[in-house]
């Protein structure tokens, strides 16, 4: 199998999974809901810009996203699942919102312009999107200049608890998330500013990226 196939093969596996679990995942997700308030609220949103949600699944992060940008501006929600995407999309005309657009596509080949976004939010995406690393490349790439990236996401501990990587490393592939990626340095490598922050242990971290003015 060629590397290209292979990851193929990765995409929709990844892709069959979370359309099997989209009609429940917004309901498990509110688990992690608080954390996703965290990195709505770093992305500083302003009135008017354009914001994009990258795995953005059933849309659980678009209504704290609205709160900031109001009706205007433009919020794109990016998700390589059919079935998730359905589920935003509903979400999306429940809402009545006017400024957010669901959209199939692969994170590791945006469909945008370069310096087309403000801001890009990644929740719980960056652990599963096989080809992870050009996908930060894209966000490179579609971000403005002064842009900002955050990114919420698993990882194995370091700490106290870190005996319990196997097995929280096991419980992870249920969503095909990979915490064994080194996601804070890859991020790191692309953009000027970072800072991280931990949580539950340090099995959750959140970064805050900036791109270069």
């Amino acid at each position: 199998m060629t590397k290209s196939s292979a990851s193929q093969f990765e995409q929709e596996k990844v892709r069959k999974r979370y359309d099997g679990m989209a009609r429940s995942y917004a309901a498990t997700g509110q688990l992690i809901v608080a954390h996703r308030y965290e990195a709505t609220a770093a992305l500083g949103v302003q009135p008017g810009e354009r914001i994009l949600d990258i795995a953005c699944g059933p849309g659980m992060n678009f209504e704290s996203i609205l709160k900031d940008l109001g009706t205007g501006g433009l919020l794109v929600g990016l998700d390589y699942s059919p079935g998730m995407l359905e589920q935003a999309q509903q979400r999306v005309e429940r809402s009545g919102w006017s400024n957010v657009t669901p959209m199939l596509g692969d994170a590791a080949s945006l469909p945008f312009s370069d310096c087309e976004f403000d801001r890009v939010l990644g929740t719980y995406s960056f652990s599963v999107i096989p080809g992870y690393q050009q996908a930060l490349d894209e966000v490179a790439r579609v971000l403005k200049p002064g842009g900002k990236l955050v990114v919420l996401d698993g990882k194995l501990s370091d700490g106290p608890l870190r005996f319990l990587n196997p097995l929280v490393r096991l419980l992870a592939r249920t969503p095909a998330s990979d915490l064994t990626r080194p996601l804070a340095d890859e991020i790191a490598q692309r953009f000027q500013v970072v800072r991280t922050k931990e949580y539950d242990f340090g099995f959750t971290f959140l970064a805050v990226a900036h791109k270069k003015e």
